[in-house]
């Protein structure tokens, strides 16, 4: 049987568990509920560790250098999940049209030659972080929906999305697909244009709370009480961007915190960080036949085994 918060709360020595994320708001929930306590409530110690692409957080929690991820799903994600290595137990954001989400960009100077939207890639490069990223699934989105080959886009590995962006700013390439954190700023800066949203193309569940499945084996308590704080912080998080705007500057100052470090004016940073804000469903839930889509898609450009199961990569033991 669990414990009560209250006792959690009063215990001696509180569990660790070290967690995975991007510095984006997609994270939000993950550190609203550092910055609230909700991880202590339930006898935790969260420790948080960064990394600059969504493939490096799957290995990090495959080799035990964090017990926890929260991030995108990739092929690489899909491949070792499959092995038995990892299980997701919760969701995180969602591309959802009318929603805030990933966006394409131009580069300026691809913008003056002609890239004005998303029918225009075929003959143009694209950045993504890693081949078989989330950006390469959103890439297949965009070809599906305006009836292209995806081949005619010629793709630019940059390992991180650092790298996309001074790619894009700098026109070594001619578009990429980034967070609408970053497309604010680059347009904000004129330093590249948005074209089109990637939910225009496709609604899908890209991100997701995962663990290592010798962690569920071995602290399989410690990750139900995290993945109850985790909720709260994701309940507090939609209530701030897409239900009453309640706390919106407060809670947006408590994610830029960990995302945008910097001494500008307060209202500014929250505005920065709303803008950013992808969506969330309060309850972060687990849609196995979304996930079994881009399983399917993964497949179908040889990039995943064809032995890999989303059902089988799920935990829902945790969902309530």
């Amino acid at each position: 049987m669990l414990g009560t918060a209250s006792q959690w709360a009063g215990a001696a020595e509180p569990a660790l568990l070290k967690v995975g994320a991007l510095r984006l708001a997609s994270a939000g929930p993950l550190f609203i509920a550092q910055h609230e306590r909700f991880f202590q409530d339930e006898g935790l110690a969260v420790e948080i560790r960064y990394f600059d692409a969504a493939q490096p957080i799957a290995l990090a929690v495959t080799a035990g250098d964090v017990d926890l991820g929260v991030t995108a799903m990739t092929a690489g994600f899909f491949n070792i999940a499959g092995k038995g290595a990892l299980k997701v137990i919760a969701g995180q954001a969602a591309i959802v049209k009318g929603r805030p989400g990933d966006v394409l960009m131009a580069s300026n100077a691809a913008y003056a030659q002609g890239l004005r939207r998303a029918a225009d890639l075929p003959g143009r490069s694209l950045a993504i972080t890693q081949t078989g990223s989330s950006f390469h699934y959103e890439l297949g989105l965009i070809a599906a929906a305006e009836n292209f080959d995806i081949q005619r886009v010629t793709l630019r590995p940059l390992q991180s999305v650092s790298n996309m962006m001074a790619a894009l700013k700098t026109g070594q390439v001619d578009g990429a697909i980034v967070s609408p954190q970053a497309a604010a700023e680059l347009a904000g800066a004129g330093e590249a244009k948005l074209i089109a949203q990637v939910a225009d193309a496709g609604s899908y569940r890209f991100g997701a709370l995962f663990a290592a499945s010798k962690v569920l084996d071995a602290r399989r308590d410690a990750v139900a009480r995290f993945v109850r704080a985790y909720r709260r912080g994701a309940a507090l998080y939609n209530e701030a961007f897409f239900g009453s705007g309640a706390r919106r500057k407060e809670v947006a100052l408590m994610i830029a915190a960990h995302i945008m470090p910097t001494d500008a004016p307060s209202d500014r940073v929250a505005q920065r960080v709303t803008e950013g804000a992808y969506y969330v469903a309060p309850d972060v839930p687990l849609d196995a036949a979304d996930v079994q889509r881009q399983v399917d898609w993964y497949r179908s450009q040889g990039f995943i085994d064809a032995t890999v199961s989303a059902k089988e990569i799920m935990d829902l033991t945790f969902a309530r």
